[in-house]
């Protein structure tokens, strides 16, 4: 059963959405080709649904120290 250290890994690993809409944004401003609408919004659906497993990943993990934190008590 994972312990609360093992929530650290999955929390810094959601803030990488930050870098990736970084990296999107400077695509869009300083790219050598601009991104034609259509892959500006596939970019953007591929990193929505990235993050939104990275986010139900640390929440599952969240959950599970939770219950060992309470079954442990």
């Amino acid at each position: 059963m994972p312990d609360i250290f093992d929530l650290e890994t999955p929390m810094m690993d959601c803030w990488s959405v930050c870098e990736a809409l970084e990296t999107t944004i400077k695509q869009i401003i300083e790219g050598e080709s601009n991104p034609t609408p259509d892959e500006l919004v596939v970019a953007l659906m591929g990193i929505k649904q990235l993050y939104h497993w990275k986010f139900e990943h640390l929440f599952s993990t969240f959950e599970e120290v939770l219950t060992e934190r309470n079954t442990n008590a």
